[in-house]
């Protein structure tokens, strides 16, 4: 009866251009649960180290395939991927994965209003 509540498989394309070239990238809506995981995530680290795990943790759980399934093995997999991505993918990346899950406002960890 709730199966049409769980957010895994609404997604979206997104289509970005770094250095000439086009990637291509699925997203998915974030469960409840990604969210409050990343905010423990956050808590644990401080400055501006709290800012990229957030990124990093929001980009590795939200990218998929175009049916919605995760393209990471499990969170480390992709962190240590992520990670290795230049900064400029994921300061275009994260503001998709925020917007499409409405956490834009004062607390980016919290659902914003419309959807």
């Amino acid at each position: 009866m709730y199966e049409k509540l769980r957010s895994r498989k609404r997604v979206k394309k997104i289509t970005l251009e770094y250095e000439g070239e086009v990637f291509e990238f699925y997203i998915k809506k974030l469960s409840y649960k990604d969210i409050v995981d990343a905010h423990f995530k956050q808590e644990e680290k401080e400055g501006s180290e709290r800012t990229l795990t957030t990124s990093v943790y929001l980009i590795v759980r939200s990218l998929c395939d175009a049916e919605g399934n995760p393209v990471f093995k499990n969170d480390e997999e992709g962190i240590a991927e992520v990670m290795e991505w230049d900064i400029a993918i994921l300061n275009k990346l994260t503001p998709e994965i925020i917007a499409y899950n409405n956490l834009e406002g004062s607390n980016p960890l919290s659902p914003g209003q419309n959807d």
